[in-house]
């Protein structure tokens, strides 16, 4: 073996052990993970009937899919928060072996580095990969979705195209914002292969056509959701300004370094592939010449291809977000961004790879993945232990207010978020009430409640006496559904 190849072998390796190390500090993140309100009540439903399941999935404004994958997870697997957020995490483990395989065998060992490590450590990635909501999944079969696409440039094989149809059409039955990018990368295909590569055309025809036709089940339900947000009966209050998506998509700190680097990267590359500017030999001298019109040349190359249409589709996909919150109503939230943030996570590791100069290529990496783990290794750190603190509290708390008690009493609380948490998951058998969402004071939701019935209280700020009427007794104070709460027994 040359010595070159066991410089490979040896980063390789390297590569692995700092993979599966990501990959345990996100099995651990999974394991410890607090159940927020939306998680919970999803659970609640994947619990009962198919049935039941799918016409709640209808009125919540959401695709079916990751949904019958987490009841199918419900009635096979043990009931607890492990399992469900260990079962989001699946889709980092598969991203992790496509970076140290595919990814590495196409872009190189910086491209599959810097993957693992936008996956593992951004601070979007550290919540959406372990909550038990469809984000993960979804991100996942976009991801897939797009190296099937890379590698559809690359060969126009049969079985590229199949794949590219399977992760395209789970994405899309997963989550709406999943749905919209894989239009719009659709859209680009046609366009690009009526413009570039007819050899492309009759398949994306075909494939266009049968993602449509699998979809028209859904379409109805989609387009009755549909009205209704147009109607004005929608949760979601506020516009996303394009400088919060921006921030999302590459802030890992207080600025834009990520987007910076990532254009820098991206121009030069472009330039370079295009050239439009280059060097020309003239009677034995080098000149630096400049031909813009070689924008608009065709440049065959299925890595430029596929940046190409990662960027104009999550672009896309944020516009429309904003646009038809413009026009109708607000729909888009900041996490809806993490599927086009996906895309950019793929094609900045690419770019970077790209660099004509090895050296280049490895110092930028270098710096990108070093600027990274200098700010995101202590929010790792302070994700897991707060999590770790999240799960001791409960184990305190179920000493005294016991979950699974034969006579289950009463929970106040005094925020809904904490409401649907507690009744859904924690404390299904007990009755829950939220006063802010009744509209009373504590005092009156203490008062209509038999005498003979314990009476816990869940509250956001420590209480004392109430018109001397009732004495609260501390019991603890943790996190608990995403929500710090300070504990109270009621005496009266």
């Amino acid at each position: 073996m040359g010595n070159r190849k066991k410089v490979q072998v040896i980063i390789h390796s390297i590569f692995w052990i700092y993979a599966i190390a990501l990959l345990a500090a996100m099995l651990v993140n999974a394991w410890f993970n607090d159940l927020g309100s939306d998680s919970a009540v999803q659970i609640k439903y994947c619990r009962q009937s198919l049935e039941t399941m799918m016409t709640w999935v209808k009125g919540d404004f959401h695709p079916p899919f990751y949904h019958f994958m987490l009841w199918c997870v419900c009635h096979i697997l043990p009931d607890a928060s492990q399992v469900y957020s260990i079962f989001s995490a699946i889709p980092f483990v598969l991203v992790t072996i496509a970076a140290g395989t595919f990814i590495y065998k196409e872009f190189g060992g910086v491209s599959s580095f810097l993957l693992v490590t936008f996956w593992g450590l951004m601070s979007q990635s550290l919540y959406h990969q372990v909550e038990a909501r469809m984000y993960g999944w979804g991100a996942f079969f976009l991801f897939a979705g797009m190296l099937s696409l890379y590698y559809i440039f690359k060969a126009n094989m049969i079985k590229y195209w199949t794949l590219f149809a399977i992760f395209s059409l789970m994405g899309m039955y997963t989550h709406y914002y999943v749905l919209i990018q894989f239009f719009f990368i659709v859209l680009y295909l046609l366009i690009h292969a009526v413009a570039f590569r007819r050899d492309l055309l009759k398949r994306t025809l075909i494939t266009s056509i049968g993602l449509a036709v699998c979809y028209v089940p859904w379409l109805f339900v989609l387009l009755k959701q549909s009205s209704v947000v147009q109607n004005g009966d929608y949760w979601i209050t506020e516009v996303l300004s394009p400088r919060t998506c921006i921030w999302y998509l590459f802030s890992f700190a207080k600025g834009y370094e990520l987007l910076f680097i990532f254009l820098f990267v991206l121009t030069v590359n472009y330039i370079i592939i295009k050239k439009i500017i280059y060097i020309q030999v003239v009677e034995g001298k080098k000149k630096i010449r400049i031909k813009l019109a070689n924008l608009f040349v065709k440049a065959n190359n299925h890595k430029l291809y596929l940046i190409q249409v990662v960027v104009l589709s999550g672009v896309a996909t944020i516009a429309t977000g904003l646009i038809l919150s413009h026009l109708m109503h607000p729909m888009i939230l900041d996490r809806y961004i993490y599927f086009p943030a996906i895309g950019f996570w793929l094609v900045i590791p690419i770019c970077i790879s790209m660099t004509p100069n090895k050296w280049g290529s490895g110092f930028v990496g270098t710096l990108v993945m070093g600027m990274i783990l200098w700010y995101n290794i202590p929010i790792l750190c302070n994700t897991i232990s707060d999590q770790i603190a999240s799960y001791k509290f409960k184990e305190r708390l179920y000493e005294v207010v016991n979950p699974n008690a034969e006579e289950p009493g009463v929970i106040i609380t005094d925020w809904v978020m904490k409401y649907y948490p507690l009744s859904s998951y924690y404390y299904p058998s007990w009755e829950v009430i939220a006063i802010d969402k009744m509209d009373i004071s504590l005092y009156e939701a203490i008062s209509q409640i038999p005498e003979n019935e314990k009476v816990y209280c869940f509250v956001s700020d420590q209480l004392e006496e109430l018109d001397n009427t009732y004495n609260f007794e501390y019991i603890d104070a943790g996190t608990i559904g995403e929500s710090f709460s300070y504990v109270y027994e009621v005496n009266r």
